[in-house]
């Protein structure tokens, strides 16, 4: 379930220091950031940092800052010592001494991730709501806390945690779509799980075409490409509920293999040819005239996972075919429940056989296609 924090950083260069910006002594540290190197900014930071007056009316604005840096660096210990300093400094701002615990327990957790200093995150997350707005720290507990609760796979605190995530990034507006989108996908999967029920992934199917609209309404391809492996996401976690719920009886049985080329979405006017979408993510479907059969002669050998015995798993696999029907240039686009699953279909991709199916022109007809996706349904072992 980990995920890059490009979005934070790309905030955090424009949350430089703003009330310390005519110093000198912290130039350095504002270009680090600006420049999207923490590492330096931390550095930076450390010796700036017993320089500089601890009296200054935004002394806790600046150990904040150096805090979130240090963390951004993987200097844990540094961050904390930042951020214990914010604590007991920020006696008469209640606003900041809360975004200050929020970053003390959050460098704790990640230095020794337990039950209680998971604990002591949210409660800090918790009171960090009673004040409006989002800032860089609370994303970054409330994201790690979330990240935490599904690896661990505990459903009652990944409810608790993705609600936290969603009312956040709610707040920080549309710089923060995409974890808003994932925090919603993980409180669906979170509540499924608890539920087994119907009702509790039906949200998934609007979800996605959510995120379709998102995608062809962004300002630019290079503001929609962070959408597109959430999207594959959402469609494995959505197929994979699905298929779950059929197994048990609760939807109505469909043909359905274990693997499945991805289904078209022709019908839905979101998915016209024009739309950013549908050129981002390549050509789904096989023509009308020249339809393909696929086959592997070896199946893939799954491994278990004791958070999701007996569940249902799902692999997205992007490939290129050649004349022949054979895969290459394998890409995983998602795998879940975990990960790891899809190192189990990279390592079977030279079985992967793509043949001529009905109809078929041989005369007009090839195999060769790029950008090919196969869907892989698995049962997790016991």
């Amino acid at each position: 379930m980990r995920r890059t924090i490009r979005n934070l950083i790309t905030l955090a260069a424009c949350a430089v220091l703003f009330a310390a910006a005519a110093h000198a002594d912290i130039a350095a540290f504002n270009a680090a950031v600006k420049a999207n190197n923490f590492k330096t900014a931390a550095a930076e930071a450390a010796k700036t940092w017993p320089t500089l007056d601890k009296s200054r009316d935004d002394i806790v604005i600046i150990a904040q800052e150096f805090g979130f840096s240090a963390f951004v660096a993987k200097d844990y210990a540094a961050a904390r010592t930042y951020a214990d300093f914010a604590v007991a400094a920020a006696s008469t701002s209640p606003e900041n001494r809360t975004i200050a615990v929020v970053l003390a327990t959050l460098a704790a957790h990640k230095v020794k991730p337990t039950a209680d200093t998971r604990a002591a995150l949210a409660a800090a997350l918790t009171a960090r709501t009673a004040f409006p707005g989002l800032d860089n720290i609370t994303f970054l507990g409330a994201d790690a806390l979330l990240a935490y609760d599904m690896e661990k796979a505990d459903w009652e605190d990944a409810t608790e945690s993705a609600r936290l995530l969603t009312n956040f990034t709610d707040a920080g507006g549309a710089s923060f779509l995409v974890s808003k989108t994932r925090a919603r996908l993980y409180w669906a999967i979170a509540d499924y799980m608890l539920s087994k029920k119907a009702t509790a992934v039906a949200g998934l199917h609007s979800l996605q075409d959510d995120l379709v609209r998102d995608i062809n309404a962004a300002a630019s391809d290079e503001r929609a490409k962070p959408m597109i492996g959430l999207y594959w996401e959402i469609v494995a976690w959505r197929e994979l509920t699905d298929s779950h719920l059929r197994a048990r009886g609760i939807l109505p049985n469909k043909p359905d293999g274990k693997q499945d080329e991805e289904e078209a979405e022709e019908d839905d006017p979101e998915w016209a040819p024009t739309t950013r979408a549908k050129r981002l993510m390549g050509d789904r479907t096989d023509t009308d005239v020249c339809k393909t059969q696929f086959d592997m002669t070896r199946i893939p050998n799954y491994p278990s996972s004791a958070l999701y015995s007996g569940f249902l798993g799902s692999v997205i696999l992007q490939v290129d075919i050649d004349a022949a029907g054979r895969a290459s240039n394998p890409e995983i686009l998602t795998a879940v429940p975990e990960k790891f699953f899809g190192k189990a279909v990279l390592d079977s991709v030279r079985y992967i056989r793509v043949t001529p199916g009905k109809p078929w022109d041989a005369a007009s007809c090839s195999l060769a296609q790029t950008g090919k996706r196969i869907t892989f349904k698995f049962m997790i072992p016991r």
